[in-house]
């Protein structure tokens, strides 16, 4: 088939790429509404350039990066989305009526939902008659077991879709997808995934399959991330509710105010909290740190032990003492860093004979939902 572009709008930035046999072009636009806006442009066998630039919402940055797009005829256009709930569990052609199912979703990932929907919308006005797919943040972990989607809410609920769902499955499956290509046989292994950035979550894996994961119904569980709290007793919400903040403030400093940015009072970015000497900033990342080893742990007992670890995401990638912080005290499972190579940001980053494989890799989820459209047009020529 032609060439398949991608588009992964985040909160505050959005990722096109275009894949085809000969061809590969990249472009991040970075800082959607601020002045340190950056459109970063990468084309197979060229220099990255980075410039300057300003977007004051995510129409004007794709507009930016679809001018910065080589003439092509495209063959299909693939978007990331956070939240499919559990009618959305492959990637599906996005038509109208399904776009309206998906809007029903933005509660439940109100940082995210909205931007990828208009990236449907601004590919379709640019490309009117080429076919647009969603690929599901969620759709890996539809194979969560019942115990694990369940919460302990009365069953009716779990029937009306209040379940826990999982996110980052995208960045999952392309982590998994270049390990099977290195040979590894991930159907044996019993992984644990950490995808650290922003947004923050850890998944078990057995089988190649999601069997447990931090982030639930919504994108706001788990782990504390930038500005997202992750888990609270809900008790401390219900305390909210009835000291008369309304449900949309509460929201708001759920999902906005809380996360590193609360606990620092200075910033939700863990480079500048970890280059920070106020104590503040050093206390959220201890909280960061010591939530992922408590994950961590918990993970590797419901998988009965761990073959291997990878860290990924901004955080995951570049911040070593993150990863020593959340590993350590965790040798007698088998997990042990070596100092010099974490330090390194190696590929392999545990000490040479640890049980357990410690890893540092670069997802690609603009790769991964190329690779799941050309599976879907293979399917139904």
């Amino acid at each position: 088939m032609g060439p398949i572009l991608t588009i992964n709008c985040g909160s505050s930035s959005v990722r096109v790429a275009c894949f085809e046999a000969d061809i590969q072009w990249r472009a991040h636009f970075s800082g959607i509404g601020s002045t340190a806006a950056q459109l970063t442009i990468a084309r197979a066998g060229e220099l990255k350039t980075t410039e300057p630039s300003h977007a004051a919402d995510h129409r004007q940055a794709l507009e930016a990066l679809f001018a910065a797009l080589p003439p092509v005829a495209l063959a299909a256009i693939g978007h990331r989305v956070v939240h499919g709930g559990a009618a959305f569990v492959a990637p599906t052609l996005v038509e109208p009526s399904i776009e309206e199912r998906l809007r029903d979703f933005a509660a439940m990932a109100p940082l995210h939902q909205a931007a990828n929907l208009i990236g449907i919308e601004a590919a379709r006005a640019r490309w009117p008659h080429c076919p647009q797919v969603a690929c599901f943040d969620t759709a890996f972990h539809a194979s969560l077991p019942k115990a694990a989607a369940m919460m302990a809410l009365p069953r009716d609920f779990f029937t009306a879709g209040v379940r826990r769902f999982g996110f980052h499955g995208l960045s999952i499956a392309s982590i998994l997808a270049a390990l099977a290509g290195e040979g590894v046989d991930i159907g044996r292994e019993r992984i644990v995934v950490a995808h650290l950035g922003a947004g923050a979550s850890m998944t078990a894996i057995q089988s190649g399959r999601s069997v447990e994961t931090s982030m639930g119904f919504s994108t706001v569980s788990g782990l504390p991330m930038a500005t997202r709290s992750g888990d609270i007793d809900p008790g401390a919400v219900l305390h909210l509710l009835r000291a008369g903040r309304s449900a949309d403030e509460v929201e708001d400093l759920l999902y906005r105010q809380s996360g590193l940015l609360g606990l620092s009072g200075l910033t939700g970015d863990m480079a500048e909290l970890l280059a920070s000497h106020d104590g503040r900033a050093q206390e959220a990342v201890a909280v960061f740190c010591r939530t992922g080893r408590r994950w961590l742990a918990g993970l590797a007992g419901l998988l009965g032990g761990l073959d291997r670890v990878v860290f990924t995401g901004g955080i995951g990638e570049n911040a070593p003492r993150v990863r020593m912080a959340m590993c350590d005290g965790l040798a007698f499972m088998g997990v042990e860093l070596d100092a010099t190579r974490n330090a390194a940001s190696a590929a392999v980053i545990s000490h040479p004979g640890a049980p357990v494989l410690v890893e540092v890799r670069t997802a690609d989820e603009e790769g991964e939902i190329a690779r799941e459209i050309r599976a879907l047009m293979a399917a139904t020529r």
